[in-house]
């Protein structure tokens, strides 16, 4: 076996093939349980390694010539007598499905909170000048009156699209809105870089591979065109040290073990020669899906495929710093030969990631040295972050455990069952015979006066329900009793219990994942309770919550890891290609943006709401909405929200808010109809003393007419009268004259 080389010394090719052919033979003889399939090969399962012998069993494709020993039929045998199914019965490809329902729809969205003291200064700045300015407005609206407004806009204090309008909307900002600048740009760039590298598709891998294996991770790097990239690790093809934690964060090295034809291998080593690529074929012949046939050429090996080892591991950099003084008397440090050593020498550790690229069997490596682009917060040389990021939550020890490998005994025994139900059904009758043999011969009614066979009178009853036989022998001997008799069959016994443990097979399948009547929609009760609904989806919840708390941890280990990365990626230059995703403001922030640790920021995964319990929100939203306590912008924030907790904050603020403005403006409504109630009683008293005023001078020139026209009527009657009297006294001068 392979040792260690020391980390003192020259790290050239034949240092790191030393390296990797230790770690190999390491992971060889550690026995872990899973990872890479070519350490766990068993002949119990045909070849298979354990992660592939799982996800047959997942999939219910799994061996079906192991059970047939156990049916008493040759393994090797094509046919059997037995009339069976020997299909699997599709039992965990339907419990997996309803369980990859329930874990796709916990959705998660990346966030960030400051916790360094530039944020926390930045952040008491903001909400001390938003302070000052809402006071300032509020004096100015107090003392300048109508022109207040003028007042404001001309000293620049005029209200900003974001700004809070009074105190009580500055308080609700700082309780739950406001966020640091550099949390907001790196919360949008991480979702951004997350989203273009399709990390909904990689999580569903994630829940999977751990559901299957017990085991997931990403890895993320910059691929030769400098693109950010983030892919999920096949746990078959993973390698690592032996180690206690489960996050593999005390593991000295880790790696995949590739599989890559022999032309890729080509292209990745123009060094190799015809000659040497034929003879790395000829080592994996008859595996990995090569033929078993030699090559002897490079046209007959073109597409074999053969391993490759690609390892990465953390090791520590003695560097010798030489101290001195220039010709200016001031103190400096220079690099020096690592051999030196004494008091005017300072030795300096630092810590690194290496790698290298190996074929298993062969003195050839490639691609080793040191890694490129190592992530180091803040360049911090003592820090360096890992590009694989694995968790094995179930894992003890050197043993990785899974959902999919505890159910394997079950799914055995319920394939079994299955079986021995099939076998039982087949061989089932609801009646037998009791045969007298004695009184079916010599009945004399077989072809051309044959006596007919006990077993042809049989089949004669069968086919025809008629039964030919002879109560006595031909010399009268005594009677046989009844020839043939009906008893009850006991075959069906027989399928009903195995049908029953079937059906207890598949409730204890259920019971070891955590599913349910609920959760499995099976066959809930109609009648059951909405709390006990409630617990039911509970119970599922806790057994899957291994799954779901690796997902969201491994999610803040990346995004973690993407912060750096897109910091790195700024300095070298290769960060605008992001600017149609992120925009432009983004790309010249991270720019300008000095290297901060993640740890400077809290990392914090927040759970979506789901469409029903969005939904369920905005229902209850809709029963305010006859109040015109609810807008259609309200409704708007529900349904769009990522945070149903923080939407029902601000509701809550909006409609104290809205309850308040509805007081005041019923207030302001009472004194506008106190106001115009006087106004209106003033105006009837002026209309009233008006019409007297109108009705006097009225009278007044009614009596003025009616004096006028009594004097009139005076000189008229006047004027009639002393006419009257001139024509008597002319009368009586006419009598007298004719008198005389």
């Amino acid at each position: 076996m392979n040792t260690f080389p020391s980390d003192i010394g020259v790290k050239d090719e034949k240092w790191h093939l030393a390296y990797v052919k230790a770690a190999w033979d390491e992971f060889n003889a550690s026995g872990i349980n899973g990872l890479y399939l070519g350490t766990t090969v068993s002949s119990s399962s045909g070849g298979m390694g354990v992660y592939d012998t799982i996800a047959s069993y997942m999939e219910g494709s799994q061996r079906i010539d192991q059970y047939k020993p156990l049916m008493g039929v040759d393994m090797n045998a094509n046919e059997t007598w037995m009339n069976l199914d020997w299909s699997i019965l599709p039992v965990m490809p339907k419990q997996w499905s309803v369980c990859s329902g329930i874990l796709n729809k916990a959705r998660y969205k990346v966030g960030f909170q400051p916790l360094d003291q530039l944020a926390t200064d930045a952040k008491n700045k903001f909400f001390a000048e938003m302070k000052a300015r809402i006071e300032l407005r509020e004096q100015i609206k107090k003392q300048a009156g109508e022109q207040a407004e003028e007042v404001i806009k001309a000293m620049g204090l005029d209200k900003g699209v974001d700004e809070p309008g009074d105190m009580e909307e500055l308080e609700m900002m700082a309780m739950y809105t406001y966020k640091h600048i550099a949390a907001i740009e790196m919360e949008e760039d991480v979702t951004a870089v997350l989203s273009i590298n399709k990390i909904e598709a990689l999580r569903k891998e994630i829940r999977k591979n751990l559901f299957y294996y017990g085991v997931a991770g990403y890895k993320d790097y910059i691929d030769t065109n400098g693109t950010l990239k983030v892919r999920s690790i096949d746990p078959r093809m993973l390698i690592a040290a032996p180690c206690v934690k489960n996050d593999f964060s005390d593991a000295r090295y880790k790696g995949e073990v590739l599989q890559i034809s022999i032309t890729e291998l080509a292209q990745m080593n123009q060094n190799l020669s015809e000659t040497q690529l034929v003879k790395i074929a000829q080592l994996f012949v008859g595996k990995y899906g090569n033929l078993n046939t030699y090559p002897s050429s490079r046209t007959m090996c073109a597409d074999y495929k053969v391993p490759v080892v690609d390892l990465e591991w953390e090791a520590i950099e003695h560097q010798n710093w030489e101290v001195g003084t220039t010709k200016y008397g001031d103190k400096a440090v220079v690099r020096a030969p690592i051999g030196k050593s004494g008091e005017s020498y300072v030795r300096n550790r630092i810590r690194v990631i290496r790698k290298a690229k190996w074929i298993p069997g062969t003195e050839h490596i490639w691609d080793w040295g040191l890694a490129t682009d190592m992530k180091r917060a803040r360049k911090q040389i003592s820090e360096v972050l890992p590009n694989y990021h694995i968790i094995a939550p179930m894992k003890s020890g050197n043993k990785v455990q899974s959902i999919g490998q505890r159910v394997q005994p079950l799914l055995d025994q319920i394939q079994m069952s299955w079986l021995k139900y099939q076998k039982a059904k087949s061989e089932a009758k609801s009646q037998g015979l009791h045969i007298e043999m004695g009184a079916l011969e010599d009945v004399g009614y077989g072809k051309g006066g044959n006596d007919m066979k006990p077993s042809q009178l049989v089949d004669f009853f069968e086919q025809k329900n008629i039964l030919l036989w002879r109560r006595k022998g031909r010399f009268g001997d005594a009677d046989h009793g009844k020839p043939i008799e009906v008893v009850p069959g006991t075959g069906l016994d027989d399928v009903l219990n195995w049908f029953q443990s079937l059906q207890n097979e598949i409730q204890q399948l259920k019971d070891l994942i955590g599913l349910n009547d609920f959760t499995d929609a099976s066959t809930p009760d109609a009648r059951a309770l909405s709390a006990t609904v409630n617990t039911a989806q509970q119970s599922t919840n806790n057994s899957l919550f291994d799954i779901i708390d690796t997902d969201v941890e491994l999610m803040k280990r990346l995004s973690a890891s993407v912060v750096i990365r897109l910091q790195d990626m700024a300095e070298m230059g290769l960060l605008d290609r992001y600017a149609m995703a992120i925009g432009d403001n983004s790309v010249d922030f991270m720019k300008k943006m000095e290297h901060v640790a993640h740890h400077d920021f809290a990392i914090e995964i927040k759970e979506l709401p789901s469409d029903e319990e969005r939904m369920r929100f905005v229902e209850d939203a809709k029963a305010l909405a006859g109040n015109d306590l609810i807008t259609f912008e309200d409704l708007v924030l529900i349904r769009n929200t990522d945070d149903l907790k923080e939407a029902e904050r601000i509701l809550a603020w909006r409609l104290r808010r809205r309850k308040a403005e509805k007081i005041q403006e019923s207030l302001m409504l009472q004194q506008q109809n106190a106001e115009v109630q006087a106004q209106s009683g003033i105006s009837v008293e002026q209309a009233r003393q008006e019409t007297a005023k109108v009705d006097g001078q009225f009278k007044i020139e009614v009596a003025t007419i009616q004096a006028q026209a009594a004097i009139e009527v005076a000189k008229i009657n006047a004027g009639a009268s002393n006419a009257n009297k001139m024509m008597e006294v002319s009368s009586r001068q006419e009598e007298m004259a004719e008198a005389a």
